[in-house]
């Protein structure tokens, strides 16, 4: 089931991604050679779109089409296929999503959040994931991440132009070192100490 909703996920991002690409180069060639230009490069563009056969939500992308419909793909296999379908460019619209790097000040301010947020984050419990953290810096609420909670703060959508999937490996990472941290301190503080040993009094 997580396989199937994950190959779900990926394989509407993907058609997003090709939709916002295509209106982004309509709207361009418009504005650069009026609207007969825009609809040539709409019609164009959505008639290779369905020559392409793209393969249902939740279906497994796979390169070559073909598929007997019989056996269920598998899950890496799966994902593989959904992602590069995401990935697949347009033939003639050359527009970059407006998605900047995970760099390394993102990095750092998601390493200050987790420690100065521990207290608001506390409550999750096992549902604060790295995709917890990225629908807060999004600004996408959900059951476990109320938007009332959080909106007053500086981090509700603060970094809705981050790769969301990017953003939530990284918290997972983060999210890691810190509970190993914690389990390690823990540790050290139940640990046995040595009785003092007692200095002999000398004369």
């Amino acid at each position: 089931m997580a396989a199937r909703l994950r190959r779900a996920e990926a394989s509407e991002r993907g058609r997003l991604d090709r939709l916002y690409t295509l209106l982004a180069a309509a709207a361009a060639a418009s504005d650069a050679a009026g609207p007969p230009a825009s609809e040539a490069l709409l019609r164009t563009e959505v008639a290779a779109y369905f020559e392409e056969g793209a393969p249902p939500v939740g279906g497994g992308g796979g390169g070559g089409g073909g598929g007997g419909g019989g056996a269920e793909p598998s899950a890496d296999g799966a994902d593989a296929g959904a992602e590069a379908e995401a990935a697949a460019p347009l033939a003639s619209a050359s527009v970059a999503l407006p998605v900047r790097p995970l760099d390394e000040r993102v990095l750092s301010r998601l390493r200050a959040f987790l420690r100065c947020e521990r207290g608001r984050l506390a409550p999750l419990g096992e549902r604060l994931t790295g995709r917890a953290v990225a629908r807060v810096w999004h600004g996408v609420a959900s059951p476990a991440v109320k938007r009332d909670a959080w909106r007053k703060t500086e981090y509700w959508g603060c970094c809705p132009d981050v790769d969301f999937m990017a953003l939530a490996a990284a918290a997972d990472a983060e999210l890691l070192a810190l509970r190993r941290a914690d389990a390690a301190a823990d540790a050290a503080a139940a640990a046995p100490r040595p009785a003092p040993r007692m200095m002999a009094m000398v004369d």
